[in-house]
């Protein structure tokens, strides 16, 4: 890098890779285009967009800050102190927020060097991340490989969506602690969406191998043979007021008392073995109940 006085003398731990002649690197910028409110679906680029080219950033190298910058000459202000002027870089709206920056062309090389550094670039791993990102780095084979894995998984989801039996889809939809006794219809749709808006989150699921053991948990809180209290977060046994208590749980952001309570069994060894094995053994016995023939009254 081209050091200018304190500017650029950054360590070797972060000092960019120098661009190979003729090798590009792009970046794109956020925010760059504004819908055309005239023209829906339209996007509307400025003529350009001055692009900064000073900075300060964490060198942990060093572990100290350090002043980056693409700067063309020192000079004397009217004080007669000495002061960096730094180049002007523009992005042109026909780019449509992408600037290229390509190895042999020396102020491409340097704007290159600078935005590898800048906190402004999402893309920089020790950027300072309470700075909001202006720019990344595209990587286009990284790109791409994200994209094939989203239409692979969003393919596997599909197919295993498709090709579920009804015990399965009531099964699957106690264990997500939805209405297991809803019609088929809805549950195949409510299925079939959760698979295609979140392909990751739906395989991930339905490969859970306490799966079985969830969907049993929601089949004993709707026959009340345990209880769910909303307001202490705890399980008990029975659906009345003294049931005797099983378990308190914690408060997690994205998961259910049905997937926590799955958790707090695993973890308490034969506490958990014990409990779970009193669920089955309620469960089997309602089941029995019900499925015995009635009795012939002459």
């Amino acid at each position: 890098m081209k050091v200018i006085g304190d500017f650029n003398n950054v360590s070797e731990a972060i000092k960019p890779v120098k661009l190979k002649k003729g090798e590009v690197v792009e970046y794109f910028f956020y925010s760059y285009g504004m819908p055309d409110w005239n023209k829906p679906g339209k996007i509307n680029y400025p003529f350009s967009r001055k692009i900064k080219t000073k900075d300060r950033i964490y060198d942990p190298g060093k572990n100290d800050p350090v002043d980056v910058g693409v700067f063309s000459k020192k000079q004397l202000d009217e004080h007669r102190n000495e002061v960096i002027i730094t180049k002007s870089f523009y992005l042109p709206g026909a780019a449509s927020g992408i600037l290229l920056c390509q190895g042999g062309n020396i102020d491409q090389e340097e704007m290159y060097e600078f935005l590898e550094l800048t906190n402004d670039n999402e893309s920089n791993p020790n950027r300072d991340t309470s700075v909001i990102p202006v720019f990344r780095r595209i990587d286009a084979k990284k790109d791409a490989l994200k994209r094939m894995s989203s239409r692979s998984d969003l393919q596997i989801a599909l197919t295993y969506a498709s090709g579920m039996k009804e015990e399965e889809i009531r099964e699957f939809a106690a264990a997500m602690a939805w209405n297991e006794k809803e019609d088929l219809e809805m549950l195949q749709d409510q299925l079939g969406e959760f698979a295609q808006t979140k392909p990751s989150a739906f395989i991930k699921f339905w490969q859970d191998p306490n799966l079985k053991d969830k969907a049993l948990i929601k089949s004993a809180l709707t026959k009340g043979i345990i209880s769910y209290d909303v307001a202490t977060h705890r399980i008990k046994w029975g659906n009345t007021p003294e049931g005797t208590a099983i378990a308190s749980l914690l408060r997690e952001d994205g998961r259910n008392h049905v997937d926590l309570f799955t958790e707090w069994l695993r973890l308490n060894g034969k506490a958990g073995d014990n409990v779970m094995s009193g669920i089955r053994k309620h469960n089997n016995a309602l089941i029995k109940e019900q499925t015995k023939p009635a009795e012939v009254t002459e």
